[in-house]
């Protein structure tokens, strides 16, 4: 049984031209490899392990926390 993992990041939308777009990207893609993964973030694409949530800054919203509660993850 693969572990759990949620993982937060802002963009995971390309291009992927800046530091952190490439890193969140590959780390995302890497994750999904070896984990049972739900990504969650605020600018992104459709994808069935990815949800794009319409939050704040600090993810701060009920959306979040169902989705991370329902996942019930090993990791953060």
């Amino acid at each position: 049984m693969l572990k759990k993992v949620v993982f937060i990041t802002e963009y995971l939308n390309p291009p992927y031209d800046e530091g952190i777009k490439k890193t969140a990207y590959n780390l995302w893609l890497e994750l999904g490899k070896k984990y049972e993964l739900l990504a969650i973030c605020r600018h992104g694409f459709e994808k069935e392990n990815l949800h794009i949530v319409n939050t704040n800054a600090l993810y701060f919203s009920a959306e979040v926390k169902s989705l991370i509660k329902n996942f019930k993850p090993d990791a953060l």
